[in-house]
């Protein structure tokens, strides 16, 4: 079976994702949004076992998380450092490259996500392989120092959400597929 790979972000209108190694809204129906998408595996996947998702970040975005929740629960964590004594929690697998991720993911992880950093989504968005990308897309600009890479000239919006509001936050749920 070919694994769905994609990717999962969340951007202002000028791409920024992250400041000082936080994101720079707290929009909570985004953090379910991520949570529900980047955990549900299909039920005709999972046949009676307890198959996991896979997750693929760097060590920036694995630190940005708060202490609590990592490892992101259900879901294999595979962290990119090159940085053999960073601590990383039993369970967690540490990945040298993103090739050595990506080979290191098991045939029982029904779907590949790719949740950041920068780096590691420009990567991804110039692989073939990564045919969806979810973005929850913030109105207005935030002082980031972090950006995600240009992809509407590689990808085509195939679902939007109606326009959300959420605290003074103003965004979108939208879906894109790979341009073929």
């Amino acid at each position: 079976m070919e694994k769905d790979h994609v990717i999962i972000v969340a951007h202002d209108q000028v791409f920024g994702i992250g400041r000082a190694n936080k994101l720079p809204w707290h929009i909570k129906s985004d953090l379910k949004f991520f949570q529900k998408t980047t955990s549900e595996v299909p039920p005709d996947v999972l046949q009676g076992g307890s198959k996991q998702n896979a997750l693929i970040m760097g060590r920036n975005t694995w630190q940005s998380l708060p202490e609590a929740y990592r490892p992101l629960s259900k879901r294999q964590n595979i962290v990119l450092t090159t940085n053999d004594s960073f601590f990383l929690p039993e369970g967690v697998f540490r990945a040298r490259s993103f090739t050595e991720a990506m080979q290191s993911i098991s045939a029982d992880n029904p779907k590949i996500f790719v949740i950041g950093g920068a780096s590691v989504y420009k990567e991804a968005i110039n692989m073939d392989t990564f045919g969806t990308l979810h973005v929850t897309e913030v109105e207005g600009i935030y002082a980031c120092d972090t950006f995600f890479p240009e992809y509407k000239s590689i990808f085509e919006l195939v679902e939007s959400s109606p326009l959300q509001i959420e605290s003074n936050y103003r965004f979108r749920f939208k879906t894109y597929a790979r341009k073929k």
